[in-house]
């Protein structure tokens, strides 16, 4: 675990930031809209997140791949 504040931790423990931040605003959707209209909102998230990383790796692939780095200290 890095050494930083506390919202830094909050990112890097889990995406602890994003449940804090999207959470309510679902719970919203559930208390206005009712259960069936605020899964199918919700419902969105898996595929925005599909074409994210498709092009994502589309994008690293066209560029080449993983190259390996070697990271020399000079002591």
């Amino acid at each position: 675990m890095p050494l930083c504040g506390d919202v830094d931790s909050g990112a890097f423990a889990g995406g602890n930031l994003a449940v804090a931040f999207v959470l309510p605003v679902m719970g919203g959707w559930y208390d206005h809209y009712g259960t069936s209209a605020a899964f199918r909102y919700v419902a969105v998230a898996p595929g925005v997140l599909a074409i994210t990383f498709g092009v994502l790796f589309f994008y690293y692939r066209a560029a080449g791949g993983y190259k390996a780095v070697r990271i020399e200290a000079d002591v």
